[in-house]
């Protein structure tokens, strides 16, 4: 009986010091409660209970319209690396959906898990319009990357709806301060203004995009007459926006890409030296060699 009363009473003490330790080696965390819920946004708040053993690469909130959001499936503020615990907050301003219920779980990531706090909903009363504070390249062409920089921006891509001009253009990565894009392949006019809408709040980038101008390199033949083929490369040439011209008169373009171009020489020209010029999406360039306009010749008659 006594030995018994013995194993008892150890086992007890062992439970003890497992409840009081905090030590574990798997982090933990707490979602707070969220507040300061107004027009602009809202402040969530977590607090790190332990670190665990591995290093912290990451921590911060997720939410959703729905229950239990997750990093994968959710709108996300990353807060970063951290290697101490404690209580911290974040003010969201950007995504929120006017009368719209959230769902909110303070996280913490290390190499091999991630671990979430409780889930706390609240209801919405909007959030601040985004704003380009900047966007990198000013002046590109068709296809190439921009990243525009900013505030207030979704991290969900089918959000943010960016257009140059009129002319839209799907987000390849979006955070709530940057988005990566591609200058769309329509667009045929410049400079443009470049606009971001997220959930239908609208803002225009103070500076205007434009296009880069187009550029040729050579051509050959240098001299021909009327319907001789010259070929034209260059750089920044569109399929669909591009002219050439000899003088004022426009060619027929027999091929083109982005690089080179094809076309005959028109008729009327007068004979000697003409500029040979391209207009790409209203831009025009202008070859610093003449191209020589031939006159017919006359080799006999009979």
């Amino acid at each position: 009986m006594k030995k018994q009363l013995l194993y008892i009473i150890l086992l007890i003490i062992l439970i003890g010091s497992f409840a009081c330790r905090k030590d574990f080696d798997y982090p933990l965390v707490q979602t707070g409660e969220v507040t300061d819920i107004d027009s602009t946004g809202a402040i969530f708040q977590g607090k790190i209970i332990n670190l665990g053993e591995e290093e912290i690469i990451d921590y911060g909130f997720v939410w959703n319209k729905t229950n239990e959001p997750r990093i994968e499936n959710s709108y996300i503020k990353s807060l970063g690396e951290i290697n101490t615990d404690g209580i911290y907050n974040t003010k969201i301003n950007s995504a929120f959906i006017e009368g719209t219920k959230y769902y909110v779980r303070a996280y913490i990531k290390n190499e091999s898990s991630v671990v979430y706090g409780r889930e706390v909903s609240f209801i919405s009363l909007g959030s601040k319009a985004p704003k380009i504070t900047s966007f990198i390249p000013n002046t590109a062409t068709w296809g190439d990357t921009i990243r525009i920089i900013g505030e207030h921006f979704s991290n969900k891509n089918e959000e943010n709806k960016i257009e140059f001009s009129n002319f839209s253009s799907n987000p390849i990565r979006s955070s709530d301060i940057e988005i990566t894009t591609t200058v769309p392949y329509e667009l045929n006019n410049t400079p443009v203004d470049l606009s971001i809408s997220v959930l239908e709040n609208i803002t225009i980038a103070n500076e205007k995009f434009c296009l880069i101008k187009p550029e040729i390199h050579e051509f050959t033949p240098l001299s021909g007459t009327y319907q001789t083929t010259v070929e034209i490369t260059g750089k920044y040439f569109h399929p669909s926006y591009t002219e050439v011209y000899f003088n004022s008169i426009k060619a027929n373009i027999i091929s083109i890409s982005f690089s080179s171009i094809s076309a005959e020489v028109p008729s009327g020209l007068p004979p000697g030296e003409v500029d040979l010029s391209v207009i790409a999406a209203t831009q025009e360039v202008i070859s610093d060699i003449k191209f020589n306009s031939l006159s017919p010749d006359i080799t006999g008659f009979i």
